[in-house]
């Protein structure tokens, strides 16, 4: 296997754990007739030719698992068998962690899972995969591989294309129904391709089969992308996930807040979900039933973000909104529900203002001489309220004076 271009290496190509990892992993091997041992693959290989930035560093390797871990070990580094089963060992070296998979092939597939035979052909490896723009190999000199031979032409193109045949990479796994769509948002320009899409809407009701983790990992990653919105309209046109997306459904709301999130640099998952489910918590609660996961994080957003739905928004009650609601949820029910020409006055108060914190404590009502009770929190409650009527701005002799002569005084 040649190389299909050299570039200059740069960032983590220079970082010394790269280095010394594949220093290891070919030690004593040296560089057969079909290519090195071991190269790094994948998001960091494409990202860098896509001047994004790169983020997880993983490599293949002809390398059988058993003996990169006991290379690896024996070389000082911390061995995590994740995947071992598939070939998967992560290798931390210092701070940073590699998945270093062993090259492979599919021996069969159901939709959801595969049974793999380890290989050491590069080519081999390759045509496994998804599409073209996830072939691309890099060792740490700056070669480039393209072991399909369009990898890197596609990337620059902006094709989101499948190795091979789309609808059997599809039967293999129809999770990669969902990976495409996620991957035109992010890497696509232009038209879909037809052949792809034509397959995706063939196999459009297997995701159901899928875990609802995997579906929530690729869903939730298109709903953050940039082109989120077209990208969901193309996903309808196909009949995907209708029940998530109805083809009735009006998404002009949805596409409002996702534009506000954006201008404003406020993106919050959780809102576009709520959006999306058309600020119905029964339609998440159907959401989270039958194709995702929440997280704790998730389930609290809409809770409290549906009890405040269902108030009104006034630019007069800006900061009592942002005082007693978290900070999330009051910054994105400004978003969804401030009419535009008040919307920039809005958002400034909610990046700027500092929410203040009631000068007065129990204790402080006790050494005042209130007994602990349930006296205590209706006094407490009558200064908070007269508190946010000044605007927030008495301190806490004030409040102390306002309970004397109001509070104190009115139960005698």
């Amino acid at each position: 296997m040649t190389p299909a271009r050299h570039i200059s290496p740069y960032d983590w190509m220079a970082y010394p754990e790269c280095r010394v990892l594949m220093d290891v992993l070919h030690m004593d091997q040296g560089t057969s007739r079909e290519g090195p041992v071991a190269l790094f693959v994948g998001g960091c290989v494409r990202n860098l030719l896509a001047n994004r930035p790169v983020q997880d560093l993983d490599v293949a390797t002809k390398l059988p698992p058993d003996i990169v871990q006991k290379m690896c070990e024996e070389s000082g580094f911390t061995t995590i068998p994740t995947g071992i089963a598939h070939g998967t060992i992560t290798v931390v070296i210092g701070a940073r962690s590699f998945e270093v998979t062993t090259l492979r092939r599919d021996v069969a597939t159901d939709g959801r899972r595969a049974t793999i035979a380890f290989s050491d052909s590069w080519v081999e490896d390759a045509l496994r995969r998804d599409f073209t723009m996830n072939t691309l190999l890099a060792d740490l000199d700056g070669n480039i591989y393209d072991p399909v031979g369009q990898g890197v032409a596609d990337l620059k193109a902006g094709r989101v294309l499948f190795v091979g045949n789309a609808a059997q990479r599809i039967q293999e796994d129809y999770l990669r129904i969902l990976r495409y769509f996620r991957f035109f948002a992010d890497y696509g320009r232009g038209a879909p391709d037809p052949e792809a899409l034509s397959a995706c809407e063939k196999y459009a009701t297997s995701i159901k089969t899928l875990s609802k983790e995997r579906i929530s990992q690729e869903f939730f990653r298109i709903l953050l992308s940039e082109k989120s919105v077209s990208t969901l309209n193309l996903m309808r046109s196909i009949n995907l996930l209708l029940d998530v997306i109805p083809l009735g459904a009006d998404m002009d709301a949805f596409a409002e807040l996702v534009r506000r999130q954006d201008q404003f640099y406020m993106v919050s998952l959780p809102a576009r979900l709520f959006a999306l489910a058309q600020f119905s918590p029964d339609r998440i609660g159907r959401y989270g039933a039958e194709y995702f996961v929440w997280s704790n994080a998730c389930k609290s957003f809409f809770e409290k973000y549906a009890r405040r739905q269902a108030s009104s928004f006034h630019l007069s009650g800006l900061k009592e909104l942002m005082y007693r609601e978290e900070r999330e949820v009051a910054g994105q029910y400004i978003l969804a529900n401030c009419p535009r020409e008040q919307l920039d006055e809005a958002v400034s108060v909610y990046q700027n203002w500092p929410v203040p914190v009631l000068p007065l404590r129990g204790k402080d009502l006790i050494s005042a001489g209130i007994p602990a009770g349930p006296d205590l929190g209706r006094y407490l409650a009558e200064i908070e309220t007269w508190w946010i009527l000044h605007d927030f701005e008495p301190d806490k002799a004030a409040c102390l004076a306002y309970l004397q002569k109001e509070c104190l005084s009115s139960s005698k």
